[in-house]
């Protein structure tokens, strides 16, 4: 069989508009496959903000501070605390203070994770200047048969001193 059997064949087949099948499965460009990405994430927001108009999309974490522990928690301590201390009447001063200082909590550090402002302004300070000099240490290392080269001619004198060679004279007869 020939290719012009094979075409012919096509023909009475498929009839004289032959058109090629076009593959489904044709491979997006990325920049198609972002703005399907961004249209989904959208499409999501919207339904997510129309559903629950009291709630917002994005919002804080509450974080718990010291004033915000729950009642039945700070209950069984304080139970467990008169278990094993005792009642505040017959306690001394220290262990009134012991006692006083696990109700409380006062172990926790309450600025855990923040540092003050002068110690973030130092850091970044110190931060820039280690830079900085990275910077200046790359520089000489990248440029280092570039720039010295320019700054002094070479030369060489015609007359070394303190040499042995014999002068001599072209005059002389």
């Amino acid at each position: 069989m020939y290719l012009k059997d094979v075409a012919a064949r096509h023909l009475i087949e498929e009839g004289p508009k032959f058109e090629e099948k076009v593959d489904k499965l044709r491979v997006k460009s990325y920049s198609e496959e972002q703005e399907e990405f961004r249209r989904a994430f959208l499409e999501v927001a919207e339904e997510a903000l129309d559903g629950d108009d009291d709630r917002e999309l994005l919002r804080l974490k509450e974080s718990k501070s010291m004033g915000d522990v729950d009642d039945s928690d700070a209950g069984e301590v304080q139970k467990k605390l008169d278990e094993y201390f005792g009642k505040d009447d017959h306690l001394n001063e220290n262990k009134m203070f012991l006692k006083k200082y696990f109700r409380n909590k006062m172990w926790v550090d309450e600025g855990k994770g923040k540092k003050a402002l002068d110690d973030l302004v130092s850091d970044f300070s110190e931060d820039e200047e280690e830079i900085e000099k990275q910077e200046d240490y790359e520089r000489e290392y990248n440029f280092r048969f570039e720039e010295n080269a320019g700054d002094r001619v070479l030369g060489h004198s015609r007359f070394v001193e303190g040499s042995v060679k014999k002068k001599t004279n072209a005059r002389k007869l």
